[in-house]
């Protein structure tokens, strides 16, 4: 998805808009509850597991399944590209768009109708 889908699903629960000014489109750790809602087990249907991620530089393990998951938005820029963060022990959802690409980590799959 794009950052403007993330947006709107963010928004949609709960999150404040409005183009550069709301916490959607901020960066860092926003909103108030949306990372909860967005986990398995939330309240809103997306049921993100917490799957950690992997790195090829790294020694070729998963790291931090459990704690966190990290989701790719199609938003890009160079070697970075723009992602979402959900914690176990935080409420809100991070965003930034300068997340290196060696990483591989969780995508979020969009289905046309």
């Amino acid at each position: 998805p794009s950052d403007a889908d993330w947006m709107i699903l963010e928004e949609y629960l709960g999150m404040d808009s409005g183009t550069g000014t709301g916490q959607s489109d901020a960066t860092g750790w926003r909103g108030t509850d949306e990372g909860t809602k967005l986990k398995e087990g939330g309240s809103s249907g997306f049921e993100a597991k917490l799957a950690g991620y992997y790195r090829y530089t790294d020694d070729g393990s998963f790291r931090d399944r459990g704690f966190l998951t990290y989701l790719w938005s199609s938003k890009n820029s160079g070697d970075n590209a723009s992602r979402r963060v959900l914690y176990d022990n935080n409420v809100k959802v991070y965003k930034d768009h300068t997340f290196d690409k060696d990483y591989g980590i969780s995508v979020r799959c969009l289905k046309n109708n």
